[in-house]
């Protein structure tokens, strides 16, 4: 029988063009608690995850998800439960963005990458 269990979480810019400059991989920490930062400001924290677990089905504040499909809020702290048959395991998710370091950043046309610091 398979144990519910979380065993990756990314953030990435691809399914979050609007946000991310690149992707985010999350740690799990213990057995209850998943954390990601996003070392730059992000204003809007409305972000599509994609998860790697095992076991059937995935909730996230009691709320169905489509793995990699589903944009969620992440601005509070947030509950994933991870089912399989009549187990389930629970984890808090925190998603953090800004290190407190200054930050500068520059937005261009269409986010397109910088290539030169002469032309952009």
């Amino acid at each position: 029988m398979i144990t519910p269990q979380l065993t990756g979480m990314i953030f990435t810019a691809d399914k979050n063009p609007l946000q991310l400059i690149d992707n985010h991989y999350c740690d799990i920490i213990g057995d209850s608690i998943v954390s990601c930062w996003i070392p730059y400001i992000v204003d809007n924290k409305k972000l599509v995850a994609s998860f790697e677990y095992d076991g059937s089905t995935l909730t996230l504040n009691d709320e169905h998800v489509e793995n990699g499909e589903t944009s969620f809020d992440y601005g509070q702290p947030v509950t994933l439960k991870i089912y399989q048959e009549d187990k389930q395991k629970t984890y808090k998710v925190f998603v953090h963005s800004f290190t407190g370091l200054p930050v500068v950043w520059l937005d261009t046309e269409e986010r397109k990458e910088i290539k030169s610091k002469d032309e952009y």
